[in-house]
């Protein structure tokens, strides 16, 4: 009885490996030079001596995504607060031959400081990818984006100063600002940040009908068990 129940798990599992064995594709791997220029104004709230300095904390990032295919009116939207976006995968039918993705990018970093006016830094940019479907069916469509090496050069009168290089973006990030000269209360002062990065982004394509290695042991754990159960 045990060997019967054990030859009909074998089969099961060997079934959820093979019954849709079709191909995953990972799109090239695309990265992007994006360039910004934000900034601030404001009023000196108290006089700050030469050499003066103080940090501006970018505190609220929001990242978007807009997918679409040219032509058609399929879309979808993901969005992130940090520097960092991934969308669970979604279906989408495609008969066979070539598809353009079109993947359109926003990213605004702003500081929640109203004292200096909610300086804000916004970027907007695409992404084309073209691939091809092998047979006509519903795939799966994953994208893992991330901001990458993010540089800040400060033009001011006022301030002299930057932030670090940052690696990946996360869900914030501060900019350090040194008074060049003498500020006195209530003057009218500002800033702008030029802010390069790049976007690296990619896109996997799968089949929606196959079996993953793990679905497959889910299945063959569930079916199992239920085998056993059966006496």
């Amino acid at each position: 009885m045990t060997i019967g129940r054990l030859t009909i798990a074998l089969t099961v599992l060997i079934c959820c490996f093979n019954l849709n064995r079709a191909s995953a594709q990972n799109l090239p791997k695309q990265t992007q030079l994006i360039k910004s220029v934000g900034g601030g104004a404001f009023t000196a709230p108290v006089g700050f001596p030469q050499g003066t300095s103080f940090n501006i904390n970018f505190d609220q990032i929001t990242f978007n995504v807009d997918v679409s295919i040219p032509g058609t009116t399929s879309n979808w939207s993901a969005s992130s607060n940090n520097g960092t976006l991934i969308r669970e995968p979604f279906n989408v039918v495609f008969s066979a031959g070539q598809h353009t993705l079109l993947e359109s990018y926003t990213l605004s970093v702003t500081s929640s400081n109203q004292l200096i006016g909610q300086p804000q830094i916004q970027f907007a940019f695409q992404q084309t990818r073209t691939f091809v479907a092998p047979t006509s069916a519903t795939y799966k469509l994953t994208i893992n984006s991330a901001i990458r090496n993010v540089t800040v050069e400060l033009d001011s009168e006022h301030f002299i100063g930057g932030a670090p290089d940052t690696p990946i973006l996360g869900s914030s990030f501060s900019l350090t600002l040194t008074s060049a000269k003498m500020i006195n209360a209530g003057e009218a002062i500002g800033f702008a940040a030029n802010v390069t990065g790049e976007l690296s982004s990619e896109t996997k394509l799968s089949d929606a009908s196959v079996t993953t290695a793990v679905e497959a042991k889910d299945r063959f754990i569930t079916t199992w068990g239920a085998i056993k159960n059966a006496r």
